[in-house]
C-alpha cells in the first residue's frame, strides 16, 4: 500500500524536520511511504480567512488522485487508540487499498471540500498541537501501527 502525508507549508523547526526525518526512513521498510507539502497562504493581519483558505483547499485537491482513499485529520474526528489505529490501517490494506493519503491542514485548517472529499476524519487527541508537531506524531503513529500489525516489540 501506498500511504502519503500531505500536509500545508513548510516545516520550519530543525528538531521537528529530523524527527520527521527519522520516522519517513522507518516506514520505508514497511511500505511505499512519502511526504508532499503544500504551499501554505501568508496570513497577514486584516485578512480574511477565507480566500486564503480556499486557495489552499485547490492546492489540496490538486495534489489528490481520484483513487486515492482520503484521511483528514480533524479535533472533530473519530479518536483511536495506537491499537485501534493498527487494526484501521491493517484493515485497509486487507481491503486491497492501494493509495492513501492522511491530509493535515495549517493554521487555517481544512476547508470543506477537503474534509467532502475525505473517506475518513480521525483525531489525534482531544490536546491541541502546533500544525508542524502534529506531522511528527502522526508519522510516529502510523510507524507504530505498522509494528502492530507486523507483531514487532517497539509498541509496548
Amino acid at each position: 500500500m501506498q500511504v502519503r502525508v500531505l500536509w500545508v507549508g513548510k516545516t520550519r523547526e530543525d528538531y521537528l524536520r529530523e524527527g520527521i526525518n527519522i520516522f519517513k526512513s522507518r516506514l520505508k521498510r514497511y511500505l511505499d511511504f512519502k511526504t508532499l507539502a503544500v504551499k501554505g497562504e501568508k496570513i497577514r493581519p486584516g485578512d480574511r480567512p477565507e480566500p486564503l483558505l480556499k486557495r489552499e483547499e485547490q492546492r489540496i485537491l490538486g495534489a489528490l488522485h481520484p483513487a486515492d482513499k482520503v484521511v483528514v485529520l480533524d479535533p472533530t474526528g473519530k479518536a483511536m487508540s495506537s491499537d485501534d489505529f493498527g487494526r484501521f490501517l491493517g484493515s485497509l490494506q486487507d481491503q486491497g487499498v492501494r493509495s492513501l493519503v492522511f491530509v493535515l491542514g495549517g493554521p487555517l485548517g481544512l476547508g470543506p471540500a477537503v474534509t467532502d472529499r475525505a473517506e475518513f476524519r480521525i483525531s489525534l487527541s482531544p490536546m491541541t498541537f502546533t500544525h508542524e508537531m502534529a506531522r511528527l506524531i502522526l508519522l510516529e503513529q502510523i510507524y507504530r501501527a505498522m509494528t502492530i500489525i507486523k507483531g514487532e516489540k517497539y509498541h509496548k
